[in-house]
């Protein structure tokens, strides 16, 4: 769990012991590095000294964890935490098969994570909410209920978030559902990952999309490790990006999306936009409204795109009409 040694000035505990049920009851007060206090309860249930031929249920409340103290490969410093504090529950279920069932709460503050490039670390005020970790058949589920984060002053609203994954040699299924997320936010997590290819930070970073997703729905399928189905709808508010690479950056712009691997349709309703458009346009274009259905669909190489009743006004002009355009193919 920790890489470091400890010295502990207060441990509570009982210990009862049978030929296969061990019970632990213990109350710990923690080293100021580590945290502050921790409670345990724990039941085992068969032969100990068979592997993997015995159940668990644990609880455990921890109070003020520091996550530096903690080794680098405690599950509990996700994605290689550096750094943050605070109070975690948890209930723990196990098996002969391996954990079965990890739910409980958490409230964490100042957490911080290594920057891929050596840049300045991505930081989190604070975050907190419910989560479920389950495994199913072939496959996982993590839930997270109450979910908040707030971030350079800027707060999550409250929120849920499901995330299903069920694989096989060949395939695997993937589903997502989720009240809100921050567009921004995930997006500056992601440049700061080494998970992250070179060539796709510096779209990410150039472009910093904005805005926030809501009511999200995703089911993706992949054999092979290549996408075969793909379902997705959900609203969008605030959506921007910056311009880079002659893509002309816009804010501001509010719909609904719904698509699959081969096409899809979004519906703009948007009040109060901006384009920026730096080599056609010296100053940016505010647009008071944007009102339109469009689709888009994909055929081998070629992809074509469709507006239909567009319309559009500002302080100088009002217009209404219909686009298609194509490329690639």
């Amino acid at each position: 769990l920790t890489d470091s040694e400890f010295t502990f000035s207060r441990i509570h505990a009982q210990l009862a012991v049978d030929d296969e049920l061990l019970l632990v009851e213990a109350d710990v007060g923690l080293p100021e590095t580590l945290g502050q206090r921790l409670r345990l309860h724990a039941r085992i249930e068969g032969p100990l000294w068979v592997p993997n031929g015995w159940d668990a249920n644990i609880y455990a409340q921890v109070k003020g964890l520091q996550f530096s103290a903690l080794s680098k490969e405690s599950l509990l410093r996700v994605a290689e935490m550096k750094a943050g504090h605070g109070d975690m529950e948890i209930w723990l279920d196990w098996g002969a098969e391996g954990l079965k069932d990890l739910r409980g709460n958490f409230k964490l503050n100042d957490l911080a994570w290594a920057h891929a490039q050596g840049l300045e670390d991505y930081r989190l005020d604070k975050t907190s909410g419910r989560f479920k970790f389950r495994r199913e058949f072939s496959g996982w589920s993590l839930d997270f209920d109450r979910f908040e984060l707030e971030r350079n002053g800027f707060r999550w609203p409250e929120s849920s978030i499901s995330l299903r994954l069920a694989s096989n040699e060949s395939s695997s299924r993937i589903q997502l559902n989720a009240d809100y997320l921050n567009l921004g936010q995930i997006t500056e997590f992601l440049s700061s990952r080494t998970e992250l290819k070179d060539e796709q930070r510096v779209w990410v970073e150039r472009l910093k999309p904005s805005g926030a997703l809501k009511d999200i729905k995703l089911n993706a399928l992949l054999v092979n490790k290549k996408l075969d189905k793909l379902l997705a709808s959900g609203d969008f508010s605030d959506i921007g990006w910056l311009p880079y690479d002659k893509i002309p950056g816009i804010s501001g712009l509010d719909g609904r999306f719904s698509f699959d691997e081969h096409s899809g349709d979004f519906l703009l309703a948007t009040e109060g936009a901006t384009v920026d458009y730096p080599w056609l346009l010296k100053d940016e274009l505010s647009v008071q409204t944007i009102r339109g259905e469009f689709d888009w669909s994909r055929k081998g190489e070629r992809y074509t795109l469709r507006g239909r009743t567009i319309k559009l006004s500002n302080a100088d002009i009002r217009g209404e009409g219909q686009v298609e355009l194509s490329l690639g193919g």
